[in-house]
């Protein structure tokens, strides 16, 4: 948000909500296919991570189905959360610059 303010864009809290939306829905993709992958037994040799994303965010450690599907899951609400908040604060933005107009 600091660069879009530097660079004299509109709307720049809604952007970078926006800019959270997206990173985390390509998160939640990567978490998501992952934890498909892992209720396929022939795909992989016993259980694995699919995705360097996926390696990114669960790390080495304690890999299970349940740990997959709860990482999934996660994700998956955390976009839908931030989705709201993005409609909230770009609603807000446009009103408070429609009345900043009408003055």
């Amino acid at each position: 948000m600091i660069v879009l303010k530097k660079a004299g864009a509109l709307y720049i809290y809604s952007k970078g909500v926006f800019i959270s939306v997206i990173v985390t829905l390509i998160a939640a993709i990567g978490l998501s296919q992952n934890y498909l992958y892992s209720l396929i037994p022939s795909f992989e040799d016993g259980i694995a991570v699919s995705n360097f994303i996926a390696y990114w965010i669960i790390g080495d450690d304690g890999w299970s189905v349940r740990l997959f599907q709860k990482y999934s899951e996660g994700s998956i609400a955390l976009a839908i959360g931030l989705l709201v908040i993005y409609i909230i604060v770009h609603s807000v933005e446009l009103a408070v610059g429609r009345k900043t107009v009408r003055r």
